[in-house]
């Protein structure tokens, strides 16, 4: 039998608590020496915060007036650095304690939701589940508010194991007790950083107090772009995790949002398996995993009475209207709020803060190579950058076609006039975007690839792979038909055996779908529209309403068809 994480409302803490504290006038309280001991300490802790207070770099906050700065990060001094000294100080981990992690407006609210139903989802019938009449703020405890907010840290240990908490800490605040656990687990949602900012922007203003100014998106973005922002800088909140998570897979998951909106159903399992409560065939079969997503879908929870009239206390100073924890959720709002400058700007820093410095993100993330080398291990001896993608087939499995494709996909705002596309001037292996397999050699240290800026595809003069035997066809006799087939057949050809070729991609496509796309000629050949959008899709560009509506995709088609390309 699975094990079930209890719910356990804030509320119903607070009340026990409460409870506890009332004495009648005639009874007295005697504390042990251990109680005693205990209080010295939190008096002690309590100390050394108010002497820190005094000297700790300030900075205009974002909920409150000031932002204080404690171990590299940036905290509301009244809460999150007074919760931070409590968790260093008096936190005592239990074996089986998961806390779900995430930097504020990450989506955080969506996973406590499907982290909550998943493990406990032998515990509740989706009929009649909690989640239906309780918030997803009052599940399980926000760690960060709950552990100064007059409930002793000591008050958590009454809860019974396992036991969830909720943060937004980054990982370096939590003590060595809890990183070093062998039974801790962390699950770490991370997302675009433009669709943080003006979500948190948003969600920010909401609680700040009326007695400030409105903090307008330029201040944000400033502040932001700095990395002052409540528990930021951002790019070393996600760095913080990741690099803790390659070096102990097992004890942290990391997921993306935007992977997890796309399959949810797909992370929802990941989630199951890191939390030790696979789904059994049964349960596959039976739909259990999309009752789940369903159940904690945006749609779902923002139309329920408790999160459109309801409350959440987080801690003594913010109690948040349920419904300003579903604003709109969506993937890309960013871009209807921010300047192009802004998103470049924005673009550069995560870059230069993220994936230009730590080889393992920029590797895990996938500017735009073709290459035909087979398997995942053709790029082995460099090094990638953010948006680096590698558009792979065996020698004539489609290759032309498809880079054309995924160029007019890719740069459709950029080139949105399809009567003059470069495409119609300009064949589809000498301008669009380099052949890694050739370039990397022919006289090009792969240093010049460096030069290439991310998610741009490269326009200068491409050697063409036919030039790399240009001398071979004068002095060799004609390959017939029959000798062709015995050598494919005996796996004997560039780049080959074709098979081999073809499950170095496939099987890692299964073990991760959101970094590797599949595609059949002959099915992009009956429903190219359709293999276009699942293009656009993959690469983060997906085609909005009004594209579709437009006939963009249909125009992508074309201009790419095997006839117009032809001629």
């Amino acid at each position: 039998m699975h094990s079930c994480f209890s719910l356990v409302p804030l509320a119903h803490t607070l009340l026990a608590f409460s409870m506890a504290s009332s004495l009648a006038p005639h009874q007295t309280f005697s504390p042990s020496p251990k109680e005693n001991r205990e209080e010295e300490d939190y008096e002690k802790t309590y100390h050394n915060y108010n002497q820190m207070l005094q000297t700790l770099p300030r900075a205009k906050g974002w909920r409150a007036q000031h932002v204080v700065k404690y171990q590299s990060h940036w905290l509301n001094p009244n809460t999150a650095l007074k919760g931070a000294l409590l968790l260093q100080n008096h936190f005592k981990p239990k074996p089986k304690d998961t806390f779900l992690a995430a930097f504020m407006k990450s989506g955080t609210t969506w996973l406590r939701s499907l982290l909550f139903a998943t493990v406990n989802r032998s515990r509740y019938d989706f009929s009649s589940h909690p989640l239906l009449t309780t918030g997803p703020h009052a599940v399980f405890p926000f760690l960060d508010g709950y552990i100064y907010d007059k409930h002793p840290v000591a008050d958590l240990d009454s809860l019974p194991s396992p036991r969830l908490f909720a943060t937004h800490f980054s990982h370096d605040l939590f003590p060595e007790s809890v990183k070093g656990s062998s039974g801790s687990k962390f699950v770490y949602i991370w997302r675009d950083p433009k669709d943080v900012l003006v979500s948190k922007w948003h969600f920010m203003n909401r609680l700040r107090p009326k007695d400030l100014p409105v903090l307008t998106l330029d201040e944000a973005f400033e502040l932001f772009c700095d990395g002052v922002s409540e528990y930021g800088p951002f790019w070393d909140h996600v760095l913080g995790y990741w690099n803790a998570s390659v070096e102990a897979p097992d004890k942290i998951l990391i997921l993306k949002y935007e992977e997890v909106k796309r399959e949810p159903g797909v992370h929802v399992k990941r989630l199951a398996e890191f939390m030790g409560v696979p789904f059994s065939a049964e349960e596959e079969e039976g739909g259990v995993v999309g009752e789940i997503v369903e159940l904690c879908s945006f749609d779902k929870l923002r139309n329920l009475e408790v999160n459109k009239t309801g409350v959440s206390r987080l801690n003594e100073e913010v109690v948040v209207q349920n419904r300003d924890f579903f604003r709109k959720g969506e993937v890309g709002d960013g871009k209807n709020y921010l300047t192009a400058e802004m998103i470049e700007r924005l673009d550069r820093i995560t870059e230069r803060n993220i994936f230009m410095n730590n080889n393992s993100f920029r590797r895990s993330e996938l500017k735009m190579y073709e290459m035909m080398d087979g398997g995942s291990s053709g790029t082995s001896g460099g090094c990638g950058k953010f948006l680096d993608t590698f558009l792979a087939a065996f020698m004539k499995s489609g290759t032309t076609w498809l880079r054309s494709l995924l160029f007019a996909t890719f740069y459709r705002s950029r080139y949105d006039d399809f009567s003059s596309h470069p495409l119609l001037t300009t064949g589809p292996h000498g301008v669009v975007f380099p052949f890694l397999d050739i370039y990397i050699f022919d006289k090009h240290p792969i240093a010049d690839l460096d030069s290439l800026p991310s998610a741009l595809i490269d326009y200068s003069p491409l050697i063409s792979p036919r030039n790399c035997f240009r001398n071979l066809s004068k002095d060799l006799p004609m390959l017939t038909l029959d000798e062709a087939f015995e050598l494919f057949c005996d796996g004997v050809s560039e780049y080959g055996p074709f098979w081999d070729h073809l499950l170095g991609y496939w099987n890692p496509s299964v073990e991760a779908p959101d970094k590797i796309l599949i595609l059949k000629y002959e099915e992009v050949k009956r429903e190219p529209g359709v293999q276009v959008k699942r293009l656009a899709e993959f690469m983060g560009v997906p085609f909005s309403a009004e594209e579709e509506e437009g006939g963009v995709v249909g125009e992508i088609v074309e201009l790419c068809s095997f006839n117009k390309l032809r001629k």
